[in-house]
């Protein structure tokens, strides 16, 4: 044996070395319901279009989810031919948004902006949209916004 080799221990094992990782956890459907609350909130055409193709993915993805629905609704009020055809499509996302999730409020205020659309385009959706307000109203009774926009509706209707 040659006197001249040092053998040394490492103090650590090399590439063992524990890391202080955090594990992070995606949560995608919260990923989704925040993007369309905050394009329920905003409304705006060229938002729509920035999250289109995320939406387009999560809604082939999260079929169930209410929040795929509206984001496809919303994808369809912001096409840019102007019917009352595209708001009768939007309507049937958010209605089957909410037959998943009944109390869900933005899907409530985004059902109310299509039917205010949709009575700019015609008066007869009035009784449409009173028939939806009062179906909302035994669901949850004490929502004031839904009242005032019930008494709004029944004093245009009565003009």
């Amino acid at each position: 044996m040659n006197d001249k080799v040092i053998y040394i221990e490492p103090k650590e094992k090399i590439g063992f070395r524990p890391l202080e990782y955090q594990t992070k956890i995606y949560d995608v459907e919260k990923y989704l319901e925040s993007i369309v609350k905050r394009l329920i909130k905003f409304g705006e055409t060229e938002e729509v279009k920035k999250y289109q193709k995320e939406l387009l993915i999560f809604i082939d993805k999260y079929k169930e989810n209410p929040y795929s629905q509206f984001g496809y609704a919303l994808f369809v009020l912001t096409q840019p031919e102007d019917s009352e055809y595209r708001y009768q499509i939007a309507k049937g996302y958010v209605e089957h948004g909410l037959s998943i999730d009944e109390k869900n409020v933005d899907g409530i205020n985004l059902n109310l902006r299509i039917f205010s659309y949709l009575i700019k385009e015609n008066r007869k959706y009035i009784a449409g949209a009173k028939k939806f307000i009062n179906e909302q109203l035994e669901i949850t009774p004490n929502n004031s916004d839904l009242i005032i926009y019930l008494q709004d509706l029944e004093e245009e209707d009565d003009n």
